[in-house]
């Protein structure tokens, strides 16, 4: 049986994992690249380098972002959302977002990297999120 989560159950599942895939628009190819990332209910915060997946969400900030967890054979939750990728450059929203993400990987970054061109700290804005779910009879 397959069916759609209801916005509460969708939250729960945005909330309870850690682990997604942003999908962005490479030279008009799509790609998909995993991430961690936080959840604070409106917004998807990650931490990267520089790179390719960097240059075309920022060419390009409309991107997908999606997650799924399996509880066994058959059973299993996906949420995919439409969203706008944001950089964050301002010290104050960038350590911000590095205190949610750090909860995520357990203090990996601080706020000192700030000047950093190394450590990215970006935010997808969620503007439509969807949920399934699949179980067995």
């Amino acid at each position: 049986m397959v069916g759609q989560l209801c916005q509460e159950e969708i939250e729960a599942v945005l909330g309870r994992l850690h682990v997604g895939r942003i999908g962005y628009s490479l030279d008009n190819t799509p790609s998909i690249v995993p991430v961690t990332y936080a959840y604070d209910r409106s917004h998807v915060y990650v931490v990267s380098g520089p790179g390719q997946k960097i240059d075309s969400m920022r060419a390009r900030p409309t991107v997908c972002f999606q997650v799924d967890e399996f509880a066994g054979s058959g059973i299993w939750r996906s949420v995919i959302a439409s969203g706008i990728y944001e950089e964050l450059t301002s010290e104050s929203d960038r350590c911000a977002a590095l205190i949610r993400i750090n909860r995520v990987l357990a203090g990996r970054f601080s706020c000192a990297h700030e000047g950093s061109d190394s450590v990215i700290v970006f935010r997808i804005r969620l503007l439509e999120t969807t949920g399934r779910f699949g179980r067995e009879l």
